[in-house]
């Protein structure tokens, strides 16, 4: 049996998802990053680079992923130019692990996920988790960055 990571991808908390081949859920939860304030505005987004990839080389390390799936970027959801930048910058350094560890990764457009789960690209957050919820009660009360990780590794899988 063989199972794939999903991946929702963000500055302050990513989502992850484990499914097998079967749809089964094996496992779900966000990393948590530290928000960026004057406390420790010397937490640059390369250390939460490091802290990403520290979390997903666990995740891989324990579970045998097969391939890896990332929600791929949503423009219009970013206030500033700039997380768009560092997010891709996060992205990027995630797609070069996996390279180099020889795993197979896919992107996927935010759109094509809700279409897939939901039936339309137009749906929104809460329609994809309630659309999961159904199958998979057991990720109420989770956070969107979950469900749309969900979403992700079950549309990679099943495209």
């Amino acid at each position: 049996m063989s199972n794939y990571l999903g991946l929702d991808i963000s500055l302050n908390s990513t989502g992850y998802a484990i499914i097998n081949d079967q749809l089964d859920l094996l496992g779900f939860g966000f990393f948590d990053y530290p928000v960026l304030t004057e406390k420790n505005k010397t937490l640059v987004y390369h250390e939460k680079t490091n802290l990403q990839l520290a979390e997903i080389k666990k995740l891989i390390g324990l579970i045998n992923i097969e391939e890896v799936f990332i929600e791929r970027f949503s423009f219009g959801s970013f206030g500033s130019s700039n997380a768009v930048s560092v997010i891709a910058e996060v992205t990027g350094a995630i797609k070069l692990y996996l390279y180099n560890i020889s795993k197979p990764y896919h992107t996927i457009a935010p759109l094509s996920v809700k279409k897939h789960i939901t039936g339309s690209g137009k749906s929104k957050k809460e329609d994809l988790y309630d659309s999961l919820l159904l199958r998979y009660p057991e990720i109420h009360g989770c956070r969107f960055d979950v469900s749309d990780a969900l979403g992700v590794a079950i549309a990679g899988y099943e495209k």
